[in-house]
């Protein structure tokens, strides 16, 4: 609550409105380009599909679960995925 009490005395309520959305807007944008990205890239590499594919389908064979976030997280159990995450980013 002080936190807004301060941020309403440094800016009028409207202002702070319309930072949130361009906060709100810019994080979408930034997301989606970079979803967008990947996606395409990846529709042009076949190769490194087919190997993300399965690996996601061997994980999931090999478990007996789908993977969760902390699989996800871990280079070493998704080689691949981090990677085409990782390249995705930049």
């Amino acid at each position: 609550m002080y936190v807004l009490i301060f941020l309403h005395w440094l800016m009028p309520p409207n202002t702070l409105f319309l930072q949130i959305v361009t906060f709100v807007v810019a994080g979408h944008e930034t997301t989606s380009g970079t979803l967008n990205f990947t996606l395409h890239e990846l529709s042009k590499a076949t190769h490194i599909q087919d190997a993300l594919r399965k690996e996601v389908l061997e994980f999931r064979e090999l478990n007996g679960r789908e993977p969760n976030f902390d699989d996800y997280m871990s280079s070493t159990r998704m080689p691949w995925l981090d990677a085409v995450t990782k390249e995705g980013k930049f």
